[in-house]
């Protein structure tokens, strides 16, 4: 895993806090993973209708990295 992801991840999560539009500027894994972190599946990009598809798509080391940002907030 780059050792950078999780406060690259961290940075797009505060940015989505502030302004909720702001994860549309995002790819489908870092939209994923912004709306996993905040337990929000309401903001999981189009196509995603099932948390378990949206896990699959992020990989382990995407997967890992949000678990860390999550246990830091």
């Amino acid at each position: 895993m780059d050792p950078e992801l999780p406060a690259r991840i961290f940075k797009m999560v505060e940015r989505v806090q502030q302004d909720e539009a702001h994860i549309g500027v995002y790819s489908a894994s870092e939209a994923i993973a912004v709306a996993l972190i905040l337990d929000r599946p309401d903001l999981l990009p189009r196509g995603y209708n099932h948390i378990l598809e949206a896990i699959e798509r992020l990989g382990d080391d995407w997967l890992r990295a949000c678990i860390m940002v999550r246990k830091a907030m």
